[in-house]
């Protein structure tokens, strides 16, 4: 077979492995997208880990898309000028574009891996945890166990769900509506300040990645503001019950 005959087999082979793996990669991304938002609604622990597995997924296809554009383009015009171009210039052009095609096969076949991976929800928390040492500080001294903590938590959902119950927040007694939606409504009625909103939303986060991760320990910082939280929580709810 002559050297410009394996340009063109080589090339209009993997253009077409490429088209048909990204085509297959861009389907399944929408579906896993919309699948997504079902289970968060089932289950409010998997919101910021769920936040960030589409942003990683987002970021890979985005990367997926631009090198399949590059590839399909560059691929195009190599099949084009193979029959006019020859000389090791050419060759050596041919091979970085073979390269690229094959790189861009193998991320996509990369991104398929990490769609597929069955212990995806673990590995992200476990990358959230590094990435939140103003939660889990490994280092700290100052530090409650995980159980110390969801109580605490408990505590904080009882209350607030309490108060929104009082204040007749839509659907506030349906286990259904989330512990984000509480706070929120609550801040957006004027019942708790914009710094108890923030000190929730982070006990919440806390809250919800450590119930998918190996971590057995919570900052205490995060603790405290959970206690503080309790107490003026709690004389908001005597005050509503007057």
């Amino acid at each position: 077979m002559k050297s410009g005959e394996n340009i063109y087999w080589l090339f209009s082979t993997s253009l077409e492995v490429i088209a048909t793996f990204v085509g297959l990669l861009g389907a399944g991304f929408f579906f896993f997208h919309s699948r997504i938002d079902d289970v968060v609604k089932k289950d409010e622990t998997l919101v910021e880990i769920y936040a960030e597995i589409k942003r990683q997924i987002y970021k890979k296809f985005k990367a997926l898309f631009i090198l399949t554009g590059l590839s399909i383009t560059l691929g195009l015009l190599t099949l084009y000028l193979n029959a006019l171009m020859a000389g090791w210039a050419w060759q050596l052009f041919a091979i970085l574009i073979a390269c690229l095609n094959i790189f861009t096969i193998a991320w996509a076949g990369w991104f398929f891996i990490f769609i597929v991976d069955p212990d995806i929800i673990g590995h992200t928390a476990e990358k959230l945890v590094r990435r939140n040492k103003d939660i889990f500080n490994k280092q700290s001294k100052d530090r409650i166990t995980k159980k110390e903590f969801i109580d605490k938590y408990e505590e904080l959902n009882t209350i607030l769900r309490s108060i929104a119950t009082k204040k007749l927040i839509s659907k506030s007694g349906d286990a259904l509506i989330s512990f984000a939606d509480v706070v929120r409504e609550l801040n957006e009625k004027g019942i708790i300040n914009n710094e108890q909103y923030h000190e929730l939303s982070q006990i919440n986060k806390a809250r919800n990645i450590s119930a998918h991760s190996d971590i057995d320990y919570i900052e205490g910082e995060i603790g405290d503001s959970a206690d503080k939280l309790n107490q003026e929580l709690n004389i908001i709810n005597e005050n509503e019950i007057r």
